[in-house]
């Protein structure tokens, strides 16, 4: 059996990236970045507010905690839906003792379901960024650019009324299409929280800023999918803020993403836990927290060089 020479012929394949959405850039060449009042460390911490949709589909792919038993999924659903009627309201009230102003990444259909929630979210002071439409709903091929283009613009139109100059975006399930970037650019957002690949934000060629969501580390990635305990958990987030600490002592500034989950973390049996680990990062010397908007400020800069 013989391949034709085109099997072969792949345009993207060079040194460096396949694609142009932004600059090859390795951390350790990254400038130096300051947060002021000797913060080394950004501690950004982001929650999540998503809606299951009882009769989501299961392709193109089943999301993590999506519902995978025969409609109608009773057990899962009403699992998810906890975190938005209780554990949600437990996460706020350890952060807000703490003076910790949270990310929350909401999805649409969350927004226009819960406008109680969105009211209690924005009187706890909460940072808006979005975070799709809903869990049923993910950014992938064979999506079409319209529809695609319509779930985010419908997006931004739900948060309006409480963020109406919404700066985030983050796809539900970190889902992406090839242009959901540059979708997102179009629709006015100013960062995107979709890519794992580095610890500090960077700027992509369309005018976003990657922001670093440490997806290995969420609550939801550790204790609801590897089943490890909120000890390990703990320690996890423990080590990786003693490693970065350290590297900022010569490298300059680092975050660290801590992801809290309302039906996960927001348990009777976790909270305690959350509680705990926020004391032990709050009581680091050069860690502090930050909002994704404080942070960017700081590293306005960097795009500003690019």
């Amino acid at each position: 059996m013989s391949l034709d020479d085109s099997y072969f012929d792949y345009p993207h394949r060079k040194r460096g990236l396949d694609h142009d959405l932004f600059a090859m850039r390795y951390l350790k060449d990254a400038p130096r970045v300051d947060f002021g009042g000797g913060t080394r460390l950004a501690l950004w911490v982001t929650v999540d507010i998503d809606f299951f949709p009882l009769d989501m589909p299961k392709t193109p792919f089943l999301p993590s905690g999506g519902l995978g038993r025969p409609y109608p999924d009773l057990w899962n659903f009403t699992t998810r839906d906890y975190g938005n009627r209780v554990g949600i309201y437990r996460l706020l009230e350890v952060l807000g003792a703490r003076g910790i102003r949270p990310t929350a990444f909401v999805q649409g259909e969350a927004a226009q379901r819960m406008p109680a929630l969105m009211d209690d979210l924005a009187g706890a002071g909460a940072e808006f960024a979005a975070g799709g439409w809903s869990m049923g709903n993910l950014h992938a091929t064979p999506l079409p650019a319209e529809e695609e283009r319509a779930l985010i613009a419908k997006t931004r139109e739900a948060l309006s009324p409480w963020a109406p100059e919404l700066a985030g975006w983050h796809s539900p399930a970190s889902s992406e299409t090839a242009r959901t970037p540059d979708l997102v650019a179009e629709a006015g957002f100013g960062w995107i929280a979709d890519w794992a690949n580095d610890d500090m934000p960077y700027p992509f060629a369309n005018g976003l800023t990657a922001m670093p969501l440490a997806h290995d580390l969420t609550d939801r990635a550790i204790l609801f999918e590897q089943n490890q305990t909120v000890q390990q958990w703990a320690a996890q987030l423990g080590y990786a803020a003693d490693v970065l600490l350290s590297e900022a002592e010569t490298a300059g500034g680092r975050i660290l993403n801590l992801t809290l989950t309302p039906w996960v973390t927001g348990q009777p049996y976790r909270i305690d836990a959350v509680a705990a680990l926020l004391d032990r990062l709050l009581g680091l010397e050069g860690l502090a927290p930050r909002s994704a908007a404080d942070i960017l400020q700081s590293c306005q800069f960097l795009k500003e060089a690019a």
